[in-house]
């Protein structure tokens, strides 16, 4: 988990430094690429060829499109916004999924759960300081992240 923390932050700022440079396009595009080679001669190598079958190829094709927007707004964000404030927007998805849950699932969400969710709201809330120098339209990037997220 933490090796998988580090891996993430390592990708944010890596897009974060070099993006200014780089077009969006290309970021996702070398993001993927990588991702389909290693991932790729993993499956191959498990003979995990079940992989490319699926019950539903249309929602498939809404989960890749969730995760592709995911990252092009997440890479929007770092582009305009610092790296604390894109990431703790970011983590809005959960709060989101939760509001979700009863509504689209018809979960039950118990109260420490909302408690838990309040508590990391507030949370970002000190980090994204709103009203701050900060807090500007492209505060929809990473919120549009969290949202892409939560519903894939």
């Amino acid at each position: 988990m933490i090796l998988t923390t580090a891996t993430f932050a390592a990708s944010d700022s890596t897009v974060k430094l070099i993006g200014a440079a780089v077009p969006l396009l290309a970021l996702l595009w070398v993001r993927y690429l990588f991702q389909m080679i290693v991932l790729g001669v993993w499956q191959v190598r498990r003979g995990a060829f079940d992989l490319f079958r699926t019950g539903s190829l249309k929602l498939q094709i809404v989960r890749a499109v969730l995760l592709l927007t995911n990252s092009a707004c997440t890479f929007a964000g770092l582009r305009h916004l610092p790296l604390p404030v894109t990431t703790s927007l970011a983590m809005l998805a959960p709060l989101i999924s939760t509001l979700l849950a009863p509504l689209l699932l018809k979960d039950h969400v118990p109260r420490s759960k909302w408690a838990m969710v309040v508590l990391g709201f507030i949370g970002m809330l000190f980090v994204v300081r709103p009203g701050g120098s900060q807090f500007s339209w492209s505060v929809m990037f990473p919120i549009g992240a969290a949202t892409t997220f939560a519903c894939f």
